[in-house]
C-alpha cells in the first residue's frame, strides 16, 4: 500500500471539514445529525458544534462549555442507537410535545443529576449506568415541563 501523500491528507481534511459543516447545519436546523458523521467527529469537535449552535442561535448561557458538553454527550448517546435508551427517550419526549432541543435538555438534566449522584456515591461494583438508564425510561415531557 502506498504511503499517504500531501494530496491524500488534504482530501481527508476537506472531507472532514465537509462532514463538520453538514453536521453543524443539521444541528442548527434542529434535526438529528447523521449518527455516523457525528460519531466520526472528535469529542472536542462535538462540543464545539454544540457551542457554535448556541452562539449562532443567540442563546446566552452562564457556562457555555459545560452546557455544550452535555449537549454533545446526549447527541453521542442518541447516535449510539440502542446502546443507550437516549434515542428512544428523545423520540418519546418529542412525541409527547417537546421539540428536539427541549428533549436534549430534558435528557441532559437527567444526565447531570446522574453524574452528580455518581460523583457523590460510595464506590460500588454494580453497573453505574443502570440508574441513569432507568431514569431516562421514566422521564416524561410533563416531568421536564414541571421542573422548569
Amino acid at each position: 500500500m502506498a504511503e499517504p501523500n500531501e494530496f491524500d491528507d488534504f482530501r481527508r481534511r476537506v472531507a472532514h471539514e465537509e462532514r463538520r459543516r453538514r453536521t453543524l447545519v443539521t444541528v442548527l436546523d434542529a434535526r438529528a445529525p447523521d449518527p455516523a458523521e457525528w460519531l466520526a467527529l472528535e469529542e472536542q469537535e462535538r462540543i464545539d458544534l454544540a457551542q457554535d449552535y448556541h452562539h449562532s442561535a443567540g442563546i446566552r448561557l452562564p457556562n457555555a462549555t459545560a452546557h455544550a458538553t452535555f449537549h454533545a454527550i446526549v447527541e453521542t448517546q442518541i447516535a449510539l442507537a440502542d446502546e443507550t435508551p437516549a434515542r428512544r427517550t428523545a423520540q418519546r419526549l418529542m412525541d409527547e410535545g417537546l421539540d428536539r432541543h427541549e428533549a436534549l435538555h430534558a435528557i441532559g438534566s437527567v444526565l447531570a443529576e446522574f453524574i452528580h449522584d455518581l460523583i457523590n456515591a460510595p464506590e460500588s461494583d454494580t453497573d453505574p449506568n443502570a440508574p441513569y438508564f432507568a431514569a431516562l425510561e421514566r422521564l416524561t415531557a410533563e416531568d421536564w415541563r414541571r421542573s422548569m
